[in-house]
């Protein structure tokens, strides 16, 4: 137990550490890419509250809303994730589908629940 307790203190210091670095980018700079081909630091912590939701939903026994069917799934692990596990990076040239793009890049709702999802933890 004493492993757990300490896995969740890491989880909780490095979840307080992101949205602290989040919270400490300027405005004008919460739209724009690092660099060229990169993710907005917006994007990135809609990525992140994305992932927490599913996650949360899954830990609370409600299964995500889309997903592959059982038979795919070793096809998509096969072709989709180990080529990325592999080189360390994703596939050149790929693009998230239109359903995962972000429409608007402005500190929202996703900075809000994040900070309500921490104050829950």
């Amino acid at each position: 137990m004493a492993d757990l307790e300490t896995a969740l203190n890491t989880h909780h210091q490095a979840a307080e550490a992101f949205l602290a670095a989040a919270g400490a980018v300027p405005t004008m700079q919460w739209g724009q890419p690092r660099l060229p081909g990169k993710g907005s630091p917006g994007q990135v912590v809609e990525h992140v509250a994305l992932a927490y939701e599913v996650n949360r939903g899954v830990l609370q026994g409600r299964a995500p809303a889309v997903t592959a069917p059982r038979f795919l799934r070793p096809l998509i692990r096969r072709f989709g994730l180990e080529p990325v596990l592999r080189r360390g990076r994703f596939i050149p040239g790929s693009k998230s589908p239109k359903m995962f793009l972000i429409l608007g890049c402005g500190r929202g709702t996703r900075w809000a629940q994040g900070q309500a999802s921490r104050a829950r933890c």
